[in-house]
C-alpha cells in the first residue's frame, strides 16, 4: 500500500530567525464512494452480507449518528473512533461582546460533523507497512495541466 504525499510550507509558524517551517501532507489519489466501499466490504470482510445489506446498514448509522449530533451529543462508534459537533462562528472583540452579546442566528457561520480517531485509526503506522511516495504538490500538477502539451525547446 503507498500513501502519496508533497512538500508544504506553513504561512503561520516560523522559527528564531524567521524561516518557515516544511512538513509533509498528505494526498489522496481518488475517492471511494459508497457503493465501492460497500461492494469491496461484501467480498473482503461481511462472510454472508450483501454489498445491499451494508448499504442500507450504513446508510441507517449515518442517519442515527447525525440525529444525535443534532441533539447535542457526541458519539463512539469503538474502534472507528468519535463524531461530534463543531461550530464555526464571528470571532467579536471583547468589549463588543460586552454590548450586542453572542447570538447563535447572527454569529454562527457553520455546523459540522468533526471526527475523532481511535483504535485502529489512531496509528495506521502500527498496523501494516506503508510506502510512501513524495510528488509534486496538487495545485503544481493543475497548473501543469492547464498548460496543455508543451514542445521541447530545439
Amino acid at each position: 500500500m503507498t500513501i502519496f504525499c508533497s512538500v508544504a510550507r506553513s504561512k503561520n509558524m516560523r522559527d528564531k530567525n524567521g524561516e518557515n517551517y516544511v512538513y509533509l501532507r498528505a494526498q489522496t489519489q481518488r475517492t471511494v464512494e459508497l457503493d465501492e466501499l460497500t461492494k469491496y466490504a461484501a467480498e473482503h470482510y461481511a462472510g454472508r452480507l450483501s454489498n445491499f445489506e451494508i448499504m442500507q446498514a450504513i446508510d441507517a448509522v449515518q442517519a442515527s449518528i447525525l440525529d444525535y449530533i443534532k441533539g447535542g451529543n457526541q458519539v463512539s462508534l469503538g474502534e472507528l473512533g468519535t463524531f461530534y459537533p463543531h461550530i464555526t462562528s464571528n470571532c467579536i472583540p471583547e468589549s463588543e461582546f460586552q454590548k450586542t452579546g453572542l447570538k447563535p442566528a447572527r454569529d454562527i457561520k457553520n455546523v459540522c460533523v468533526k471526527w475523532k480517531a481511535k483504535g485502529l485509526f489512531k496509528n495506521l503506522l502500527a498496523h501494516d507497512k506503508i510506502d510512501f511516495k513524495i510528488r509534486s504538490h496538487v495545485e503544481t500538477r493543475k497548473a501543469m495541466l492547464k498548460q496543455g502539451p508543451t514542445m521541447p525547446e530545439e
